[in-house]
């Protein structure tokens, strides 16, 4: 498993670990499933039914046969980048630190982390409809410098659970945090 990779100093353990929300991941999903279907039902229902054509279309279907694997070759390839970005991007939340992995493409990932005692402040945004109703938003942990280190993780689900975890870690740790009014 991922989380087994990142090595935990001694007493550390990991609270928690999110990834983007499920739901997410289902509707790029679904819409690549529909881009993958959309050739063949042009095909038998626009041009099969009409007659626009001033050549024989059948006679180039072996080309557009090879095109549509080529199509969904395509559309393979876009649904594994999908799923890699999905399985790789990962916040793990230990006892002593915030641990925020986020995968660009495949070949570069870009991994960020900080002790609890420099965070300074956690904020969850949540916007729009869809956000409230399936309850998925953005998690914001910043140092006081706002440096690089700067944990921003999009449409994480239950953003305010991870942020009462995060808040209630680093009370426990011992971090500066002062509350805000």
């Amino acid at each position: 498993m991922l989380v087994d990779k990142i090595n935990l100093e001694s007493g550390e353990e990991v609270l928690a670990m999110s990834r983007r929300h499920k739901f997410l991941i289902f509707l790029e999903c679904f819409s690549l499933l529909l881009v993958a279907v959309l050739p063949p039902v042009l095909y038998f229902f626009v041009i099969q039914s009409t007659e626009i054509f001033i050549f024989d279309i059948d006679a180039y279907f072996p080309l557009m046969v090879y095109l549509y694997c080529v199509w969904l070759l395509g559309i393979w390839i876009a649904l594994f980048v999908a799923w890699t970005d999905y399985y790789l991007d990962i916040l793990v939340i230990t006892n002593h630190r915030l641990i925020m992995t986020n995968q660009k493409g495949f070949w570069r990932r870009s991994i960020s982390s900080f002790r609890l005692e420099r965070l300074q402040e956690v904020n969850v945004e949540i916007d729009g409809l869809l956000s409230t109703l399936l309850d998925f938003g953005t998690l914001r942990a910043e140092t006081a410098g706002h440096s690089d280190e700067d944990i921003h993780m999009n449409n994480l689900p239950d953003p305010k659970g991870l942020k009462a975890i995060i808040m209630d870690a680093a009370l426990k740790h011992g971090a500066a945090m002062r509350p805000t009014t």
